[in-house]
C-alpha cells in the first residue's frame, strides 16, 4: 500500500487550533476514509508550527483525504522507503 508524507506549514497559529485541525482531520478520516492509516508530527521554529502527516492509503484515497480536511498542503510527496521491520 503507498505511502504519503504531507508537509503543512501552518504558520503562526495555537496549540487550540492544531488541536481544533486534528479533530476535525480525524472526523474526515473515520467517515469517509476507514482504511486510511496516518500518523502526525508537530514541528515549531521562528516561523510557526509545521505538521508532517504520514499516511498510508490505496492509490488517490490518501490525496482525497488530504483534501477534505481543509487544511492546506505545502508539499505532498508518496513515500518510497523501506519498513525496517520487513528487511
Amino acid at each position: 500500500m503507498p505511502r504519503y508524507i504531507i508537509q503543512r506549514n501552518l504558520g503562526k497559529v495555537t496549540l487550540q487550533q492544531v488541536e481544533a485541525a486534528g479533530l476535525k482531520s480525524k472526523q474526515v478520516r473515520e467517515a469517509n476514509f476507514p482504511d486510511i492509516t496516518w500518523n502526525i508530527r508537530m514541528c515549531a521554529d521562528q516561523d510557526g508550527m509545521r505538521t508532517y502527516w504520514f499516511i498510508r492509503a490505496e492509490r488517490g484515497a490518501g490525496q482525497g483525504a488530504r483534501c477534505r480536511t481543509g487544511l492546506p498542503a505545502t508539499r505532498s510527496s508518496i513515500f518510497h522507503g523501506r519498513d525496517p521491520a520487513n528487511l
